[in-house]
């Protein structure tokens, strides 16, 4: 049995974060990993946390379609 990992808010975060570009691409590289072994687990209470910092406290915050899309996307996966 393969046992699901929960990602928080924050790793999502900084998947999405190009202030430190090595976290960026190191959190893109987790997340990935762990939804396309089917591993990866979110839950509604982290994508809206996600989403609020992701437009309102990310400096260059990200564009509000483009935060729904990559919530979207961990929920669907």
């Amino acid at each position: 049995m393969t046992a699901r990992v929960h990602v928080d808010a924050n790793v999502l975060v900084h998947g999405e974060d190009a202030r430190d570009p090595r976290k960026m691409v190191l959190a893109q590289e987790w997340i990935t990993a762990l939804f396309d072994s089917g591993r990866g687990a979110v839950s509604i209470q982290v994508l809206s946390e996600f989403y609020s910092v992701a437009t309102s406290r990310l400096k260059p915050g990200l564009a509000p379609e483009k935060a729904r899309r990559v919530a979207g996307e961990r929920l669907d996966g």
